[in-house]
């Protein structure tokens, strides 16, 4: 599978754990900073995923407007990051295109 993907379905399997550790059932269980800890991660990793989302997109050859059709004022996403991240992505997807490649040529 590819890394990316699997880095944002871990990503995604994180921020489902997060939401289900603020729930008023486990915070019963929990003392606070574990809550507030969890509060605070849960809106980190959800930026987290969504700037890779978008460069993970944008690295495939899709248009931003296609990824994010809706985006309210003030809730724009960091540019900074994405780029960041799709940088990297970029030079993944090349080497998994190349791997790709070699293999179909021996096949």
């Amino acid at each position: 599978m590819n890394i990316i993907k699997q880095n944002l379905k871990d990503l995604s399997k994180e921020i489902v754990q997060l939401k289900q550790e603020r729930s008023p059932n486990y915070v019963g269980t929990r003392i606070a900073i574990d809550y507030t800890w969890a509060s605070s991660r849960l809106v980190s990793a959800r930026f987290e995923f969504r700037y890779k989302h978008i460069a993970y997109c944008l690295a495939k050859g899709r248009k931003y407007e296609e990824i994010e059709s809706k985006v309210k004022k003030g809730n724009e996403p960091s540019w900074n990051n994405i780029n960041h991240y799709k940088e990297k992505y970029i030079i993944i997807l090349d080497e998994l295109k190349t791997q790709f490649e070699k293999e179909m040529v021996v096949a």
